[in-house]
C-alpha cells in the first residue's frame, strides 16, 4: 500500500513507515508527521519492590520534510527549518516576519513549506 486515508488525512508509506501528510495539495512529497508510542516504565522502589508509579504509554510524533526523494526529521525550530529551506533562506525569513508566522507551531510551518514551494515554481 502505497497510501492509505484515515478520518479525512492521507498516510503516504515510505521505506515501509506511514507518515501523515500535512500537505493536502501535494501529499507524496513535503511536510509529514510520524507517530509513534513511547513506553515510560513503571517506578519501583528498589527494596520492597512496590510500584510507587505506574508506567504509561504515551503517543508522540515527530516532523520530517520529503524534499528530492530524502525524508529528513525536523524540529520545529528556527535553526532546523531555515536548514532544510537553505535555498530560499532570506526570503522565508522576510515571510515569516510579515505574516508574523512562528517556527514552533505546525500550522505555520505547513504555510512557511507552501510559501517555498511556491518560490521553487516561480
Amino acid at each position: 500500500l502505497d497510501k492509505v486515508f484515515i478520518l479525512g488525512k492521507t498516510f503516504i508509506n515510505i521505506n515501509n513507515k506511514y507518515y501523515q501528510s500535512l500537505d493536502s495539495s501535494n501529499p507524496e512529497n513535503g511536510f509529514l508527521k510520524e507517530y509513534y508510542i513511547k513506553e515510560i516504565k513503571p517506578e519501583v522502589h528498589v527494596i520492597s519492590n512496590k510500584v510507587l508509579k505506574p508506567g504509561e504509554k504515551k503517543l508522540m510524533h515527530k516532523y520530517y520534510m520529503y524534499l528530492n526523494n530524502t525524508l529528513t526529521e525536523i524540529n520545529l525550530k528556527k535553526k532546523d527549518i531555515l536548514n532544510v529551506f537553505n535555498l530560499k533562506k532570506e526570503e522565508i525569513i522576510n515571510f515569516v516576519k510579515k505574516n508574523k508566522l512562528s517556527y514552533h507551531n505546525e500550522e505555520d510551518v505547513l504555510k512557511i513549506y507552501t510559501f517555498y514551494n511556491s518560490l521553487l515554481i516561480n
